[in-house]
């Protein structure tokens, strides 16, 4: 489970529990959608470079 911390009282989150240079899983796509859909700006630290790979898979696309 990944844990937010908020940032405002309204909205934003962010988080340093997410490697989004590793495989994504699908429960994990669904908690962020979750988040983002929860807080509308969420903040997702992460000091490794993210592929094209990773950033598609979050949005759900794996065709590129």
């Amino acid at each position: 489970m990944v844990r937010f911390t908020q940032l405002h009282p309204s909205f934003a989150a962010e988080t340093e529990d997410v490697d989004l240079s590793a495989r994504m899983s699908d429960a994990l796509r669904d908690e962020l959608v979750a988040a983002m859909d929860s807080y509308a700006v969420c903040i997702l630290r992460n000091y490794a470079p993210v592929a094209d790979e990773c950033h598609l898979a979050l949005v759900g696309r794996s065709d590129r």
